[in-house]
């Protein structure tokens, strides 16, 4: 009897599990398809999802959210598996974002194709409905314009983001004037030889212009309230080095510099989810 009822629990677990597997018809290379109102217009989308091997299919999953560079792809950034593995081998729900026409339509964009402010929050519903989530570590992240779409994740949606992580990227002009969904969380890493994603911005065309980075830290460390002097600025995250502002009403903010060009930094990935679980508020009881 008692043999029969630990087959019986084992069965009755791997059903459970399976049961939960089943429910996801997207994973991979196959796309999860989401339909969403903008201002009374139907629109639609996709994203990619990748979930740690070793999930249990019912433990709250942490997220992390990726933006890809101009001319990139979510399915391109699904098939990073290096990328990929770095997440999920850390225990994260990867879920990899898709711009319309391979580019973003982030405040300042060259591309307004579709709202995606209204994207994101459908992906995030979307995925919430699959997925049980961690909801104090729900991270965005990207790279380039990816990384700008960061910024306006940060600055124009909030919750139930909680921390923000771009690399590379930054508002465009016109920047703005605040950020009504602080505070902020962000750890933003730039290569000070950068050229694509000057520093101080650039021009795109005659009608656009990438805005300067430092002037972007200066909105988000005024809407965290944060001192105007960094509380550390030496900082060694690998190659980089941080200004760190911690000594906020709300919030944190790091600006991580290094003296490569237009990349991600060697150890980006197992720095930021230091970072990640550093800055997780500590439950009270």
């Amino acid at each position: 009897m008692r043999t029969a009822h630990v087959i019986g629990a084992a069965l009755l677990a791997a059903l459970i599990s399976a049961s939960a597997v089943a429910q996801q018809d997207c994973a991979g290379e196959q796309p999860c398809t989401i339909e969403f109102m903008d201002e009374g217009a139907a629109d639609d989308g996709r994203y990619y999802v990748e979930a740690p091997s070793d999930w249990d299919g019912t433990s709250a999953l942490p997220i992390l959210v990726w933006f890809h560079g101009y001319q990139g792809s979510g399915l391109g950034a699904i098939r990073n598996q290096r990328l990929v593995e770095a997440w999920t081998d850390a225990g994260y729900l990867f879920v990899a974002a898709d711009g319309r026409n391979n580019t973003w339509a982030h405040q300042g964009s060259p591309s307004q194709a579709r709202s995606d402010t209204a994207y994101v929050r459908a992906v995030i519903e979307n995925v919430q409905d699959r997925y049980p989530i961690d909801r104090q570590r729900v991270v965005a992240a990207g790279f380039s314009q990816g990384g700008s779409m960061v910024w306006s994740v940060a600055c124009f949606i909030g919750a139930p983001f909680s921390h923000y992580a771009p690399i590379s990227g930054a508002f465009w002009n016109p920047l703005p004037e605040t950020c009504d969904a602080g505070p902020v969380m962000m750890r933003h890493t730039h290569g000070t030889s950068d050229r694509v994603v000057p520093m101080e911005g650039r021009p795109i065309g005659v009608l656009w212009h990438q805005g300067d980075v430092l002037t972007g830290v200066e909105i988000l460390r005024e809407v965290n309230e944060c001192l105007a002097a960094p509380d550390q600025s030496d900082l060694i995250v690998g190659s980089a080095t941080c200004s760190v502002w911690s000594s906020c009403s709300r919030g944190g903010l790091q600006l991580c510099l290094h003296d490569g060009g237009h990349g991600m930094p060697a150890g980006w990935s197992p720095s930021t989810q230091a970072w990640i679980e550093e800055t997780v508020p500590v439950p009270t009881n």
